[in-house]
């Protein structure tokens, strides 16, 4: 047992995962966050302990988590490694991607994957599903290749590099398509059904970014053909989950966002 953390923290971290695959990356943001009375001697050089793969995301129970069984190394990449780790992050969005897997596509466009969160979570919930993970970022790519394989899903899931405009219909099919993307503020050049026809018969999933325009904007091209729903940022400060004493959750669990917020768009039945 880690004997610099409370017995209870501890339980909270493992929670019957039966494994001790967890990155030194995702424990040290959560670490920093325990109060001193809790802490013993020595946290850093006990890190070897905790294995060298990653750890299990969502995995807390209580709540809509949708990718409980989700394993990740964010030593590859650590991209909100602490919330991720809580089953905090983008928890806005849960019941959105509850929806989307319900609506069962088959082709999952992820533009923006980072270390491959959305990509390898689809994977695993969506068993009859193709996955392309899209980044401009190579590190990026690799870290999602290596958390898919770690999921068992690596036989679905495919680093596409950049898509660019008019490149949608590469990875998208009508009337079973999901697209999820964050690509800090290039949703506004690459959300365009003009350049891209296939994006009015596609599920949509996108982060927008307020300093490179309006949501309003995205969503009135869309007007025809899909029901839009906007999702504003919950306050951390809110008890989302159960607490983990010793630790300060707000601040494990903070994103550090701007006034960032996300549109879905469901298709409408064109039947």
């Amino acid at each position: 047992m880690l004997d610099f953390l409370p017995d209870r923290c501890y339980e909270s971290f493992y929670q019957k995962s039966g494994s001790e695959h967890i990155s030194h990356a995702c424990v040290a943001a959560v670490l920093d966050t325990i109060s001193p009375s809790n802490r013993g001697p020595g946290p850093v050089a006990r890190f070897g302990y905790l294995g060298k793969r990653g750890f299990c995301a969502n995995r807390r129970q209580g709540g809509q988590r949708p990718f409980r069984r989700h394993e990740a190394d964010y030593e590859a990449l650590p991209v909100h490694a602490a919330p991720k780790f809580l089953g905090t992050y983008e928890m806005e969005l849960h019941g959105c991607i509850e929806r989307a897997i319900e609506l069962a596509p088959r082709y999952i466009l992820n533009v923006g994957c980072a270390e491959g969160f959305y990509a390898v979570g689809f994977a695993m919930r969506l068993p009859d599903s193709q996955i392309f993970a899209a980044d401009a970022d190579p590190k990026a790519l690799r870290a999602t290749l290596r958390n898919a394989k770690l999921n068992n899903v690596q036989s679905r899931v495919y680093g596409v590099g950049i898509v660019k405009p008019r490149q949608f219909d590469t990875y998208l099919k009508p009337d079973a398509s999901l697209l999820v993307m964050d690509c800090e503020g290039a949703e506004f050049t690459l959300l365009n059904p003009d350049n891209d026809p296939i994006l009015l018969r596609t599920h949509i999933l996108v982060e927008v970014h307020p300093e490179f325009g309006s949501e309003l904007d995205i969503i009135a091209r869309f007007t025809q053909t899909h029901r839009p729903k906007t999702i504003n940022q919950i306050s951390r400060s809110e008890p989302a989950t159960r607490p983990i004493p010793g630790i300060d959750f707000v601040r494990a669990a903070d994103e550090r966002r701007g006034r960032d917020r996300w549109v879905f768009l469901e298709c409408i039945d064109q039947d």
